[in-house]
């Protein structure tokens, strides 16, 4: 795939006041140039001459798209969108929604602009989209509103039930009710989509106070999906009957399964049997955790027992962790003792670094060398780097200065 840097090479080699030189660019490099303008300067672009007229109608350029649904103006974004799927359409194949502007004021008419869009696009037979995403539309904060939030779910589930190429689905931080986010499931996985979806992104797509999995009908939605390789989910979302039914429904076609532990960690811990079951049964499966530091408030090591097979962990936080050094050493700790023997990346982020200090965070990198690729040493300083490289023959390819010190890949 052509790099913007490898278009920027061929600009630079034409002498730009030279009309000939502008009439033998390559196409590519007007395609790139292309790729990075908005609609308006892209139709501008295009009425230079003949061959960027041709050029504008080049499908990769109408891929993706990205509508964005705007307070007062939503009508008009709703017929300008609706424009583009009779002109380009065809093409389109990744996307993306989402909303700005939400008040009183502006729910009604946001939500009748997003069904009358959706509504045109379900009905288009020559779009064929394998990817939609919704930009973190977070309902339980930002749309209160429930006539009006009722009616944008109802267009979404249509749409949905119609999807037959549909690939990904990406609902991460929706914020869902209970009932709205198994409508939302069922119309993947009841329709033709369930046999077709392969990603799918659940992260937060409940609202904080939904326990999902004690309800059945949640259980069953989830249950639908048969083609899924890749599963990013809250823990809170799982618990050990999901756990067989995805194993016994997707077997060796079940890849990655992401979990997020974050906030507080309720009901029931699933158990070391369950999770080497799961391996049993999904030979090819990789199992990646996040650990964000709200979980530090409740002890979140028992649900990391020794069945899991984790091959990445990831530690998040966006405070200050100076009284929580304790619990994130235990953490670390623990996670490197338990899941040495699979671990291929850590990632501790800058943050944890210089909560824990140089010396803290040596000692881990000390103790758990096993580790393949590690990230853990990112922000330490380069003397520091240095003993490690030589302590432990470390084969350090890449010594990268940072904003917080050095990133260092083994």
């Amino acid at each position: 795939m052509t790099s913007y840097f490898d278009v920027t090479l061929v600009l630079l080699s034409f002498n730009m006041s030279s009309k000939q030189s502008w009439d033998n660019l390559p196409d590519i490099a007007i395609i790139e140039v292309y790729s990075y303008l908005p609609d308006n300067d892209r139709l501008s672009m295009s009425l230079a001459c003949k061959n960027w007229r041709r050029l504008f109608e080049t499908p990769v350029l109408w891929r993706c798209r990205k509508v964005i649904f705007k307070g007062l103006v939503a009508d008009e974004i709703a017929r300008h969108e609706i424009t583009f799927l009779r002109l380009f359409g065809r093409q389109l194949h990744k996307l993306s929604i989402g909303f700005t502007g939400l008040s009183f004021r502006t729910c009604r008419d946001l939500a009748l602009a997003a069904d009358t869009y959706l509504s045109h696009l379900m009905k288009r037979t020559d779009v064929h989209l394998d990817s939609i995403s919704f930009e973190e539309l977070n309902l339980e904060r930002f749309w209160p509103f429930v006539l009006s939030r009722n009616k944008l779910i109802t267009a979404l589930c249509r749409l949905l039930r119609k999807q037959r190429t549909l690939k990904t689905i990406n609902m991460i931080s929706t914020r869902l009710t209970l009932i709205e986010g198994c409508r939302v499931l069922e119309a993947l996985g009841r329709y033709s989509a369930g046999t077709t979806v392969e990603i799918i992104f659940l992260e937060n797509v409940f609202r904080t106070s939904v326990i999902p999995y004690e309800n059945i009908r949640y259980v069953n939605a989830l249950n639908r999906f048969q083609a899924i390789r890749f599963l990013h989910i809250n823990y809170k979302y799982l618990r050990e009957d999901i756990l067989r039914n995805l194993a016994k429904t997707l077997e060796s076609k079940f890849e990655q399964l992401n979990i997020i532990i974050e906030g507080r960690l309720v009901g029931e811990v699933i158990s070391s049997k369950a999770w080497k079951a799961l391996h049993g049964k999904c030979p090819n499966l990789r199992i990646g955790i996040y650990i964000y530091t709200t979980a530090l408030e409740n002890d979140p090591l028992p649900t990391l027992v020794d069945g899991m097979k984790i091959q990445a962990c990831y530690i998040f936080s966006w405070s200050d962790l100076s009284s929580r050094k304790e619990e994130l050493g235990k953490i670390l700790r623990h996670v490197g003792g338990t899941y040495a023997s699979s671990l291929g990346t850590w990632d501790a982020s800058g943050v944890l670094a210089m909560a824990l200090g140089d010396n803290k965070l040596q000692q881990l990198v000390e103790e758990f060398q096993e580790i393949r690729a590690t990230e853990l040493v990112k922000s330490f300083r380069k003397t520091t780097i240095k003993q490690l490289q030589t302590k432990l023959e470390l084969d350090l390819t890449v010594l990268k200065k940072t904003r917080n010190g050095f990133e260092v890949s083994v």
